[in-house]
């Protein structure tokens, strides 16, 4: 396997443009009341469609809209209004508007060449004429060779899996088109559609093997959306799509953990983290549900803030305050302290700390503050100074699914309390331990 290359911080997002083809490579379906610029993702998480991923990973600036802006402010032309790209995100529009948006796209990716290939890529699922998210990952991936994560991700771990996870979506796709593309009469009957999933999902995830029982039982005759055996089967499928996605990202985050040990390998620094990475993985260490704390506060940056104060109290040989911690935090626009007291009653100490107890509470911080923070937390430390920010970055989005995952859990649990037992997002470690031994084997070669 070989080693990811890890790139300066500032490489990684510096081109959101290279993202944006996603949305547009051949996903324009005319329709009799308007234009959809966005077919409509498959709604099932074993591959999330890549504007999900996006969305995760970026946060707002991961938006559709916001990346339509981001393409249109590099080509030097003016993008839509935000709210006429939001609607694009969810439903037709004019022709008139699609094409604005069509001109941000090809004036940001001017090679007529890739945008082919874009199209070539994209048929076999296009072909398929069936919702599917493998499409805009392959799209994606294209793209992304063009871009400077496209030589972080060239033979990773991370690349590997997303392949493999695009190949297993196709091939289960290939499978429903010939199902239902016999007659009626010869068409398999729900218990055979039933098995066939179920049978998928065991093959190809850690999906909790009693709720996948459970899609059997789920009464497929029960037409009132109000009667219980319907609300009860739609649960058992939210469900399914929970630990679906839990799967997705959590075995995504152990593969990223084995090519940052690739990366420390290669650079002959995997002895001195070989017991965290064994242990815990890049991230196990901050992962979500493992110790007693209050709901808002569990939340991997919270962790990871602890993480480094032990860590900085070690280097020290004394316990690290938590008020130390908050020095290191920039003033409002990274003025000076005077700039800072000719306006304000706060002491720049007090102010530090008072922010950074919100950042220790659960508060998202600003990301230029936060990478000021870690930039003078690894003063002098490159290496810890890139692998401190990606763990920050895997911190903020771990947090961003949790939020969207305990939303959708207490909308089913308050209905069906019996099902609490299906909650995944604690599970991380029983990927991890899967992972364990090829991380050892890591630090053996």
């Amino acid at each position: 396997m070989m080693a990811m290359s890890l790139p300066n911080c500032d490489q990684l997002w510096q081109r959101p443009e290279t993202y944006g083809f996603i949305f547009f490579s051949l996903i324009e379906e005319c329709m009799a009341n308007g234009i959809r610029v966005m077919l409509p993702p498959l709604d099932v998480f074993f591959l999330p469609h890549v504007s999900d991923f996006l969305r995760i990973v970026l946060g707002d600036s991961g938006s559709f809209p916001r990346l339509v802006e981001s393409m249109a402010n590099a080509a030097g032309i003016k993008a839509p209004h935000r709210s006429t790209l939001k609607k694009a995100e969810q439903e037709p529009i004019t022709l008139s508007v699609a094409t604005k948006i069509q001109n941000v796209w090809q004036a940001s990716i001017p090679d007529h060449q890739l945008l082919k290939s874009i199209e070539a890529v994209a048929q076999p699922w296009n072909a398929l004429r069936l919702k599917n998210n493998g499409s805009s990952w392959k799209a994606s991936m294209l793209g992304a060779e063009r871009s400077k994560i496209g030589s972080t991700l060239k033979g990773s771990r991370v690349a590997s899996f997303i392949e493999k996870r695009i190949a297993q979506e196709k091939l289960f796709l290939d499978w429903v088109k010939r199902e239902t593309s016999r007659q009626p009469d010869e068409q398999a009957q729900p218990t055979v559609w039933v098995r066939q999933g179920q049978e998928f999902l065991r093959d190809n995830t850690f999906l909790d093997s009693e709720l996948t029982s459970l899609i059997a039982e789920i009464d497929h005759s029960a037409k009132d959306p109000t009667s219980m055996e319907w609300q009860r089967g739609v649960s058992v499928l939210r469900l399914v799509n929970h630990q679906l996605r839990i799967d997705f990202y959590y075995t995504l985050l152990c593969e990223l953990s084995l090519d940052v040990a690739d990366y420390l390998a290669v650079n002959g620094v995997y002895e001195a983290h070989r017991e965290q990475m064994v242990a815990w993985g890049f991230a196990g260490d901050i992962a979500p549900g493992s110790r007693s704390l209050e709901p808002k506060k569990d939340r991997p940056l919270v962790w990871l803030l602890e993480v480094w104060r032990n860590r900085l109290s070690e280097l020290a040989g004394e316990k690290v305050t938590v008020r130390k911690m908050a020095s290191y935090l920039p003033l409002p626009d990274d003025c000076t302290e005077d700039e800072f007291l000719s306006y304000s009653s706060e002491t720049p100490g007090d102010h530090k700390y008072r922010r950074f107890k919100k950042w220790r509470n659960g508060e998202i911080p600003d990301q230029s503050d936060l990478e000021t923070f870690i930039a003078r937390l690894c003063a002098g430390h490159d290496s810890d100074h890139y692998l401190a920010w990606m763990k920050a970055q895997a911190a903020l989005a771990w947090g961003r699914l949790i939020n969207e995952e305990e939303d959708t859990l207490a909308s089913i649990f308050i209905k069906h309390p019996e099902f609490q037992c299906f909650n995944a997002i604690g599970s991380y470690s029983k990927y991890w331990n899967r992972y364990q031994k090829q991380a050892a084997d890591i630090a053996a070669a």
